[in-house]
């Protein structure tokens, strides 16, 4: 009987080394999909390495003619967050992320949620450079209701700089 526990949990372990928690959560029969309603008046997308990133809430606040902050949590299992933050840009046209922005601190950040459940969060978090141009948000349209734009940046790590990650193909379209 040991044997056979023993066989089963080395058989368990080799399985599964390679699976991420929604993996892992789904081979043991939980629910992984999102729990969201649809809201048409926040939209969020982007692909974050390659991975299609689809928003489940969606927060804006500030105003769109001066500073705001757009943050998108995911409707994943574990859910990840996505956060546009602009100091300034009140018109239509191009912004840098990161670097030495005239107007302060306009970054994108990425929290890859599966690493949330460690005891270390802040290696779960991504960022623009604060020395470095890297990215940025387009506005097309603001109104005191509505902003509506695009963005793409390369966020570090903000434990182990040697890593990164790519948000590219970024849309939003969000009520005030």
């Amino acid at each position: 009987m040991r044997k056979t526990s023993v066989s089963f949990l080395v058989a368990l372990l080799a399985l599964t080394a390679g699976c991420s928690l929604n993996d892992l959560l789904k081979l043991a029969g939980a629910d992984t999909s999102a729990s969201c309603t649809a809201d048409d008046t926040h939209v969020v997308s982007a692909n974050v390495s390659g991975v299609a990133f689809d928003d489940c809430t969606v927060s804006a606040t500030g105003a769109p003619s001066s500073s705001f902050v757009i943050s998108a949590n995911s409707g994943d299992a574990v859910p990840s967050t996505l956060t546009i933050t602009m100091s300034g840009a009140g018109t239509a046209g191009e912004y840098k992320l990161g670097g030495d922005t005239a107007d302060g601190d306009d970054n994108g950040v990425f929290i890859k949620g599966d690493e949330l459940l460690g005891e270390d969060t802040e290696a779960a978090s991504y960022k623009t450079k604060e020395d470095v141009e890297s990215g940025t948000v387009t506005l097309t349209e603001v109104t005191d209701a509505r902003l509506v734009g695009t963005f793409s940046f390369t966020a570090t790590n903000q434990v182990d700089e040697t890593k990164t990650l790519e948000v590219t193909d970024g849309a939003f379209d969000v009520a005030f």
